[in-house]
């Protein structure tokens, strides 16, 4: 009988840590930086929207730091114990920054997981140098009398968007799992005690 004990609460601690992970995954999907994105040029007061809207929030922080600055020193933002959905998590004033290449990184503490962390690379700063312009193809022009050979250019493919994905799974889904899996490991639980009394009562 104990081993049956055993083996229960060996399942019982794989639902557990599945169920963690399951989690986080989703609050990767959920916690997000939807402007600037990576490779932007900026410049002045960049406002840095996103959403940090999810089940058990604490608290966010937002900092930046010098690409490839082998020192790593990050420099706050704004912190907030307010959660925000997809609006503006705070204002970057860059006036006072040298030209370069940053990172953001945004933290969000929750409540009795690991805390999430975002980083947003390659944000181009060009307050005092020009933004780079991609460079246009020159211009064929034909010689009197010569008949100019056509030229097909391809257009871009049209996106199609992509159906919901079933698997995506919500909070909801998540704690509606989690607490079934738990009642159904109580229930057999209390089954094999039972079933343990039973046999114990009928012995001489």
């Amino acid at each position: 009988m104990r081993r049956y004990f055993y083996w229960l609460f060996f399942l019982y601690l794989i639902l557990i840590i599945n169920s963690s992970a399951l989690a986080l995954k989703q609050f990767d999907f959920q916690i997000r930086i939807d402007s600037p994105r990576p490779g932007d040029a900026v410049q002045g007061i960049v406002p840095i929207i996103g959403n940090t809207e999810v089940r058990g929030f604490i608290s966010f922080e937002i900092m930046f730091a010098l690409s490839g600055d082998a020192t790593q020193n990050w420099f706050e933002i704004t912190t907030s114990l307010q959660a925000i959905e997809d609006d503006i998590l705070g204002e970057w004033d860059t006036n006072t920054l040298t030209d370069g290449t940053y990172t953001l990184r945004l933290t969000v503490e929750i409540e009795d997981e690991e805390s999430v962390i975002i980083l947003l690379d390659g944000l181009r700063l060009r307050n005092y140098t020009a933004i780079e312009t991609n460079t246009p193809a020159p211009t064929f022009t034909p010689d009197p009398g010569q008949t100019p050979t056509p030229t097909i250019t391809p257009l871009p493919p049209t996106p199609t968007p992509l159906p919901p994905n079933p698997a995506e799974l919500s909070p909801q889904k998540i704690r509606v799992w989690f607490v079934g899996g738990a009642i159904g490991a109580l229930g057999i639980l209390v089954m094999l005690w039972f079933y343990t009394s039973a046999r114990k009562k009928r012995m001489p």
